[in-house]
């Protein structure tokens, strides 16, 4: 009932789900529309708020795609040092599995978000938010290694950089958005 007092324009059928499955449930963002739905519903302003939503959502993923990533590797160089023996090295694997679901989950969870930014209108170029190849990108080098090694630099999402016509809060915010994952 709230959306229907924010988006009175939207057709009634939407609002009348009898569904009992809130999964299937139409929720009618502006992102599920298409440029002249959202004109012709006037959902423009609503888009434009949804859009600056789900890139916060979009870079919040990246940080948890980033922080799985660095446990992982942080764990991995452990295991190398001091784990020994059949069962330590059992529960290890264990452990390494459900941080690389994690990182799965995240990194699709973020694809997801990307792709309801490129329906509200993200250049697919943009370099900020690119697409996150789950097969190739979800890696690091170790702490000990450059980052920018020749032979095969590391995935895009580790460098990202403020978005150009950044206020100077925004790029304090960034900055200190950027110290902290360094720092975890």
């Amino acid at each position: 009932k709230e959306q229907e007092r924010f988006m009175p324009h939207l057709d009634a059928e939407l609002y009348d789900n009898d569904s009992n499955d809130m999964c299937l449930e139409a929720l009618g963002l502006p992102s599920d529309f298409e440029d002249d739905e959202r004109s012709q519903f006037q959902l423009t302003e609503l888009a434009s708020l949804e859009y600056k939503l789900l890139e916060g959502r979009a870079h919040d993923s990246l940080q948890e795609v980033r922080e799985r990533i660095k446990h992982k590797k942080a764990f991995l160089q452990t295991k190398d040092e001091d784990i020994r023996g059949g069962g330590a090295n059992t529960r290890a694997q264990e452990f390494l599995r459900k941080v690389e679901t994690l990182t799965r989950q995240h990194a699709v969870t973020y694809n997801r978000i990307r792709e309801r930014l490129l329906r509200l209108g993200l250049d697919p170029k943009d370099n900020t938010l690119r697409y996150l190849s789950i097969k190739d990108e979800l890696w690091m080098y170790s702490f000990n290694t450059s980052r920018n090694r020749e032979d095969k630099p590391e995935p895009w999402y580790w460098s990202i950089t403020p978005p150009p016509g950044s206020t100077a809060k925004e790029l304090k915010e960034w900055s200190i958005e950027g110290a902290r994952s360094i720092l975890l």
